[in-house]
């Protein structure tokens, strides 16, 4: 880390600021959270929206229908996330602090 990153206070507003701009870079939506990798990374969406599957494990494109004719869907939560290379933050001059959510 350099030292212009080096203990930077930033403001809660600014902090916003940051993730929204990485959000709209990566083409995520507003609540995907921001995870902060090793390496030079631009910033990209990864992981998988959500979606409904079978007990046997094949994916369900109407739950209701399904849920009607008497079948158990099974929902699985979405793992979709922003992911950043500290360098590139550092090379923007964004602290990597302003990223986590207190």
């Amino acid at each position: 880390m350099t030292n212009a990153t080096q203990n930077v206070k930033v403001s809660p507003r600014h902090a916003s600021q940051y993730r929204a701009w990485l959000r709209a870079q990566a083409g995520a939506k507003s609540y995907a959270p921001i995870v902060v990798v090793d390496g030079s990374q631009t910033p990209k969406r990864a992981g998988r929206s959500y979606y409904w599957e079978t007990p046997s494990g094949a994916i369900c494109r109407h739950p209701n229908a399904y849920r009607r004719a008497f079948g158990h869907p099974i929902y699985c939560a979405s793992t979709v996330r922003v992911e950043v290379g500290r360098e590139w933050l550092a090379a923007m001059r964004i602290p990597a602090e302003a990223l986590t959510v207190s």
